[in-house]
């Protein structure tokens, strides 16, 4: 009995019920950047990807192409003021993220298309026509 009393008071034993008894937003909260859960889906003309991004308006997203990668981030500041609460626990937060995707080869990259509705970003990249990789050369 006063072993497993002496055992809860040291600090290592403190320190390990302090992590396994802590959320993990809470051990991760000095993470500056967050990675929304993404779907990627390939159909026969285009592939989709379906991204998570709750509580963001779509001006605060961005998304450009760059060196054949697809990147897409955003980010919202959180304004505190006299009104905001003071939170006992906090388990989600508006912050920022940056998603990078290496693009196939025949990803028509002017015909990309993005819409946002109810947290979720649809991106559309519609496929190119097949494009013959071996063709005949005639000797003149």
């Amino acid at each position: 009995m006063i072993r497993n009393s002496l055992m809860t008071d040291l600090p290592i034993s403190r320190m390990m019920d302090d992590f396994f008894n802590t959320g993990i937003g809470e051990v991760l909260d000095h993470v500056p950047t967050a990675r929304p859960k993404t779907n990627i889906i390939e159909a026969e003309d285009a592939y989709q990807l379906e991204m998570t991004v709750p509580g963001m308006n779509k001006d605060n997203i961005q998304l450009e192409i760059e060196d054949n990668t697809l990147v897409i981030q955003g980010s919202v500041e959180e304004k505190e003021d006299e009104q905001t609460p003071k939170f006992f626990r906090r388990e989600f937060r508006i912050g920022a993220f940056k998603r990078s995707f290496k693009l196939p080869k025949n990803v028509d990259m002017e015909s990309i298309e993005a819409n946002y509705k109810d947290g979720i970003l649809l991106i559309r990249l519609p496929k190119m026509e097949k494009v013959e990789s071996r063709r005949l050369i005639e000797i003149a």
